[in-house]
């Protein structure tokens, strides 16, 4: 037929994602037949996944995939990283449809043959380059495509712009330069790669001049845009080393990739050859958008934050108290349990305890956004709590009443799914101590009968004894003496 589309047809594996996303809507624009193959909507997809797309399929379903493959000329792959493996059965598949004319596997970030990072990136890492090394045991023509980093991605992660705040972390000496490359601009070249004769079977590098930028520049030309100016918080390489090594998987992840991309400068430590290709010179009329123009995009409408490898639909905490004894660990489990964690904390000032700050940097460095003020900021609280979805308290003795504070600021918000009130110890409506434990107690009655009160969706959790601090109490573990004190018989459970 007259007029008809000649262009490759494009079938894309995981269109849905964070990248694909973008990688569809190039396609489309470019004028291609466009196909998304993704997992199947359930009642627990997200209401946005549903909006994308209406056709949805397995990995494993070989037959189903080989003919989808015999209709499509071109494959690209954005799976996210629990799928990289899985793109071995694109691979069979590929084979046995025979016809497809390029395939670009899921990769869009470094040059995986030329870094080695901490273990769990690492790991990570070799998942891409089985996946590589079978693609060109098969003969499969393919590009292997070297993006780098997700610029709006990656500025949100640094600059927080959405975020009300007056200090950005800043990883190792914050002097080495990465790549930093719009999305769209990803999109866009990864579609004029499919189809250039000159790109088979090789790797494309994108790594424009014009978006290299350190993190401490970065932040300061978001200074001379915002007219603001922030606290710069230095995490060390060896901090960021020390939090890969306790944080559980996947949470250890990102934190070794801001290692190797951010604080190493990985991404800038090897010279490209003569052999290589480097986007912008393959295409030189194309316009990558420059660090200054990707700021500008987020002084006028700023791409929304968003999670790498799958958007999280886990609940969002907000913690008060998450300096203090408890509170410590109760940070550390909701970041490690993949929730976007948030603490609401006093100041820090100069009479501060050293350890308060080396608290906050330390949170700061695995990805917890600090809101500093006190609990009788009632607009700023119910600010903050318009934005998140769980609250936990583990607030001291003394803040015990002012928790009545935090439900006012519960009723105005709204929103929130579950609130747990500073207790942790003992069942506080089953027990009648002594006065001074018992008035104690009742300030804990109090702040529970006032949130029955307000019908706040509410878990109260009696944790008894904390383990380590008592054993510090009776055993004095640390001290060198020869005698142990033991309250009444000792018999008691």
């Amino acid at each position: 037929m007259e007029g008809e589309n000649t262009k490759p047809k494009i079938l894309i594996f995981g269109g849905t994602g964070y990248l694909g996303k973008y990688m569809v809507k190039a396609s489309v624009a470019s004028g291609h037949k466009t196909f998304v193959y993704a997992r199947p909507v359930t009642q627990n997809s997200r209401t946005s996944k549903v909006e994308i797309h209406k056709e949805f399929q397995e990995l494993d379903e070989h037959e189903k995939i080989v003919s989808v493959l015999k209709e499509v000329d071109v494959v690209i792959s954005t799976v996210a990283y629990p799928q990289f493996l899985d793109q071995l059965k694109i691979v069979d598949a590929i084979k046995v449809a025979g016809n497809i004319k390029r395939f670009l596997p899921s990769e869009f970030g470094c040059e995986e043959d030329r870094v080695r990072p901490l273990p769990p990136f690492e790991a990570c890492l070799e998942t891409k380059r089985i996946v590589r090394r079978a693609i060109e045991a098969a003969q499969i023509p393919y590009t292997f495509v070297s993006a780098n980093l997700c610029g709006a991605y990656f500025a949100n992660v640094l600059l927080r712009p959405s975020e009300s705040h007056d200090d950005v972390v800043v990883y190792g000496s914050g002097e080495a330069k990465a790549v930093f490359n719009y999305e769209e601009d990803i999109a866009k070249c990864t579609i004029k790669v499919i189809n250039d004769p000159r790109t088979c079977n090789r790797i494309v590098i994108y790594r424009p001049q014009a978006s290299i930028i350190s993190q401490l520049e970065l932040i300061s030309l978001w200074e001379q845009k915002t007219g603001w100016n922030f606290k710069r918080v230095h995490v060390s390489e060896e901090e960021l080393v020390k939090l890969s090594e306790t944080l559980s998987p996947p949470e250890d992840i990102p934190i070794s990739i801001i290692h190797s991309a951010l604080a190493k400068g990985d991404l800038m430590n090897f010279e490209l050859g003569e052999d290589d290709i480097e986007a912008s010179m393959l295409y030189p009329d194309f316009k990558f958008t420059t660090i200054d123009q990707l700021l500008d995009i987020f002084l006028i409408d700023p791409p929304k934050p968003a999670q790498m490898e799958g958007e999280n639909t886990k609940p969002k905490k907000l913690i008060f108290g998450g300096t203090g004894y408890l509170g410590k660990y109760m940070v550390k489990a909701s970041v490690s349990s993949g929730h976007k964690t948030f603490v609401y904390a006093r100041p820090v000032t100069q009479n501060s305890r050293p350890s308060k700050l080396e608290i906050h940097k330390e949170f700061q460095g695995i990805g917890v956004t600090i809101i500093e003020g006190e609990l009788d900021e009632h607009k700023k609280i119910v600010s903050i709590l318009k934005e998140v979805d769980v609250v936990i308290s583990t607030v001291a003795y003394p803040q015990f009443l002012d928790q009545l504070e935090i439900v006012h600021a519960i009723k105005v918000a709204g929103n929130i799914k579950r609130f747990l009130p500073s207790e942790f110890g003992c069942e506080e409506d089953r027990v009648r101590p002594l006065p001074p434990f018992e008035a104690y107690l009742e300030k804990k009655r109090i702040v529970r009968r006032a949130i029955e009160a307000a019908q706040i969706p509410y878990t109260f959790v009696s944790a008894n004894l904390c383990g380590a601090y008592f054993v510090n109490v009776l055993l004095r573990p640390f001290e060198s003496h020869d005698d142990v004190v033991v309250y009444g018989s000792g018999e008691a459970k």
